[in-house]
């Protein structure tokens, strides 16, 4: 009977102890550690529990017993109950973008990713809820990108609109309980009073279509200096953005600074806007100004009483066609009430250095801000500068930025964290999360880059920018920042900025920016076999776990002969690398980076030695840059193909060109036909060679792997696999199918390039087709070259390439690309030039003339009659 008894209340007790454990909802017991268990029991237990528990257990057991029990049950419920029941911890979502997001009908993606921060113990899911508080919009998709990223997608968001969409944590414990935790965002949506964003326009590939007359848009004037509509690039080189801004392959419209002169002006008159229910309107539009010529962008407004200018920017204001375009807005409540149009004048600058973009136009209400931002770098060592550039939509009015990471974060430059543009830096090692909000009237938007900045741990580090000797002349990097080199004449290392003094040798410029310093042997001295060394400062790898020396080289030269790295840890000088022969074939090509283990040498102080050799003449330039020793870091994967567009099983190169020490490799493509790789390379070979033999659209992706991490580079719709409607090289003349005609009776026509005495002047390989009259001095020119019929009538798209170079003398010359749909009764002009233009690669969208059969016809005339110089064109492709 005493048995059972002592079984019994054992059962109890371990009852007790599963309910407490399961009724606990996730830690919040407020017992502080001594056990205030509202038990009625009358047990005289001597229990020492530190139990935690806020218990209410009615327990009415009046046992008397005496046992001296020591219980020493410590459950303080931070989720280490020894009983069976395991809490989880439920960390609310952190949501990174899309706070309070304002939804644009027509001019802004209804895509965003959010971030949810989880820290739980037990099964854990995610759930996603979309309430409408007014309207009918849905949530379409929930996709997960990794492991903390989702992208959610809605549609059908509509003026007046709100909803909340939450963003949940369920994570239900071993006991069965669901615990969750959410945060909402605030979806609104604004309907403009006007929007555009060129996408239904038609005039891509650099065409001379005009926005005048579609979407109610009109343009003048409609010759020389004149608004465009354009996907992709522009016609010149060195100006234009790099794709529209909606999407980065959409349309946008332009000012052609190619023809006209300087001081001209074109102007883009918008449809009517009505803004007579209008409270406080505003205009937002984003803007492309790169170009050594730029001259002015304005915009004016008028509501019946003439155009008055309310903003200006005047000046080149990205440094480069891939810089990303810049957003501004313009307050119009001084327009509410009434109904205005708008117009953009642009103003040309010396040259056609000059193409001014704009994109995505909207007139509305206020809207909150959606924040996104940039760093110049994201690759840094401690005490580095970073900039950060504001990049966020909607005219934000204040700025709060964070970052998060092992080191001290120091604002430089007298900014702040409320500064737009903030300039920082790091004290230690590790990554760091950086974060944006951005705040204006209306509301606010978080951007939030996990792990976005990299700080090296850096034994050593040397760009050579802080050393003299740029131009090519004879200064040496011998005493600067602690390097010696030798021997001080002959075949020696020199400073550098720019090319080398020898042509067909060295780079075009350095490794870091281009225009910055670098090092190389000067092969125009000593004879063949000489060598030079270049010797560091001290290195201390004494803390060092796995150091490696990492740099960048430039062997272009046909006499290059020999770039070795030694390392002397104590012991002498020892070869760990080197690099035989010619690596590069152009002084443009990009310079290669190498990766050299010294694990052999952690522990030790070392200097490293790169030793040139000399070949037999002076074509043999060596260069040397942004050289760094530290530990190992996450490879950034990058690549490029051999050729973007090509014809079913062509054999395209794609060539590796990832950074900080990839070891493996893994290449994915997809399309709509089989990928087959060629030459014996597989998916997990560096530099692979690939076919497709279906024609469409393929996205090729690199993951670049080594010991520390991986990364993944993939661009879409990549390579194009085509069937060419029309190809021609000018190998074989006289032509077959093609028309020359001599419009100006003079003898002087279209031919091959050497029939007329020169040079293939384009890009192209082989012959070209030439209308020289450089070559010809006499009588003049007018000459027409009239391709072939080409069938559009089953195509859906249709694109034309060719390379170009046309070069004008005082003005007398003259260029013209047209197309005829009705075999040459009728023609449209698509191009014309007449100020030097190339030499070019020219890719023109024909999307419009689908449906037909058409005829292109090049015209070159010279109105002086002498040596006005030429147009050569080359690898004429429709497709």
């Amino acid at each position: 009977m005493e048995k059972k008894l002592v079984l019994i209340l054992w059962l109890a007790l371990t009852i007790g102890v599963m309910q407490v454990g399961c009724d606990d909802g996730g830690g919040g017991d407020a017992d502080g550690g001594a056990d205030t268990d509202a038990d009625t029991d009358t047990d005289t237990d001597a229990d020492t529990d530190a139990d935690t528990d806020a218990d209410t257990d009615a327990d009415t057991d009046a046992d008397t017993d005496t046992d001296s029990d020591t219980d020493t049950d410590t459950d303080t419920d931070t989720d280490t109950d020894t009983g069976p029941c395991v809490d989880p911890v439920v960390g609310d979502p952190t949501v990174t973008s899309a706070l309070n997001v304002a939804v644009v009908m027509g001019v802004t993606s209804d895509s965003y990713t959010l971030t949810f921060s989880e820290d739980v113990f037990g099964v854990d899911t995610t759930s996603v809820t979309w309430a409408a508080t007014t309207g009918s919009g849905t949530l379409d998709s929930i996709t997960a990108v990794d492991g903390a990223n989702y992208t959610v997608a809605f549609s059908g968001v509509a003026d007046g609109d709100s909803y909340t969409l939450t963003v949940g944590t369920a994570v239900e414990d071993t006991c069965g309980n669901t615990l969750a935790a959410a945060v909402d965002i605030a979806i609104a949506g604004f309907a403009p009073y006007f929007a555009e964003d060129f996408e239904t326009m038609t005039g891509s590939g650099g065409t001379a279509d005009e926005p005048n007359g579609q979407n109610g848009w009109t343009s003048s004037p409609t010759t020389g200096y004149e608004w465009r509509v354009e996907t992709g690039p522009t016609g010149s080189s060195d100006t234009g953005p790099s794709g529209d801004h909606t999407t980065g392959t959409g349309t946008y419209v332009y000012t052609e600074a190619s023809s006209g002169a300087t001081g001209d002006t074109t102007m883009l008159t918008s449809p009517s806007i009505d803004l007579t229910g209008a409270t406080a309107p505003q205009i937002g539009f984003w803007y492309h100004m790169y170009g050594s010529n730029i001259d002015n962008l304005a915009l004016e407004v008028n509501d019946g009483s003439g155009y008055t200018n309310v903003w200006t920017m005047t000046g080149e204001q990205h440094t480069d066609e891939t810089d990303p375009w810049l957003q501004t807005v313009v307050d119009l409540t001084s327009y509410a009430g009434s109904t205005i149009t708008i117009q953009f004048v642009g103003t040309r600058g010396t040259s056609y250095y000059g193409d001014i973009a704009i994109d995505d136009i909207f007139v509305s209400e206020p809207m909150p801000p959606i924040a996104e931002f940039a760093a110049n770098n994201t690759l840094v060592v401690p005490g580095d500068i970073v900039d950060l550039t504001d990049l966020s939509s909607n005219a934000p009015t204040s700025w709060a930025w964070t970052f998060t990471g092992p080191g001290v974060v120091t604002y430089e430059g007298g900014t702040t964290a409320a500064d737009q543009d903030p300039q920082v830096s790091f004290s230690a090692p590790g990554l760091y999360t950086a974060g944006l909000v951005a705040t204006n009237s209306v509301g606010n938007d978080a951007e939030t880059k996990t792990d976005y900045i990299t700080v090296l741990d850096l034994y050593f580090n040397e760009d050579f920018e802080t050393m003299t000797g740029s131009g090519g002349t004879a200064d040496e990097p011998n005493g600067q920042n602690g390097w010696a080199s030798s021997p001080a004449t002959g075949y020696e290392w020199r400073v550098d900025t720019g090319t080398t003094p020898t042509s067909s040798t060295g780079p075009s410029g350095d490794h870091t920016t281009g225009s910055g310093m670098y090092v190389y042997t000067e092969a125009s001295s000593g004879v063949t076999g000489d060598t030079t060394l270049l010797t560091s400062a001290s290195i201390d790898l004494t803390g060092a776990t796995a150091p490696q020396v990492r740099f960048w080289y430039h062997m272009y030269g046909s006499n290059t002969d020999d770039l070795a790295l030694e390392v002397d840890g104590g012991s002498g000088y020892a070869a760990v690398w080197n690099m035989t022969g010619e690596q590069q074939t152009d002084d443009t090509d990009s310079w290669r980076q190498a990766f050299v283990d010294l694990t052999a040498f952690a522990g030790s102080t070392v200097t490293i030695q790169f030793v040139g050799t000399r070949g037999a003449g002076i074509l043999g330039d060596m260069a040397v840059d942004d050289i760094v020793v530290g530990e190992p870091v996450v490879p950034a994967a990058d690549f490029v193909a051999s050729a973007t567009t090509a014809q079913a099983d062509d054999i395209i190169a794609l060539t590796d060109l990832s950074v900080d020490g990839p070891t493996s490799w893994l290449w994915t493509i997809t399309g709509p036909g089989t990928v087959t790789f060629e030459s014996g390379t597989s998916a997990t070979d560096q530099h692979p060679e690939i076919s497709m033999d279906t024609v469409g659209l393929y996205t090729v992706a690199l993951a670049a792997t080594n010991s520390i991490g991986s990364d993944t580079e993939t661009k879409t719709n990549y390579i194009q696999i085509y069937v060419p409607l029309l190809f021609e090289d000018f190998e074989t003349w006289p032509l077959t199918g093609w028309t020359i005609i001599d419009n100006g009776v003079t003898g002087n026509v279209w031919d091959r390039n050497d029939v007329l005495g020169g040079i293939n002047r384009t890009n192209g390989t082989g012959y070209s087709a030439a209308a020289d009259s450089d070559a010809v001095c006499s009588g003049g020119w007018d000459t027409t070259l009239t391709s072939p019929s080409v069938d559009l009538t089953t195509a859906t798209v249709a694109t034309l390439t060719f390379e170009s170079n046309f070069q004008d003398f005082a003005g007398d010359g003259d260029a013209w690309l047209d197309i005829s749909t009705d075999g040459g009764s009728t023609w449209t002009n698509i191009l014309y030039w007449t100020a030097d233009y190339g030499p070019t690669s020219e890719t023109w969208d024909l999307t419009s003339y689908v449906g037909n059969n058409i005829l292109l016809a090049w015209t070159y005339s010279d109105n002086g009659g002498g040596c006005e110089w030429y147009w050569h064109i080359d690898d004429v492709m429709v497709f």
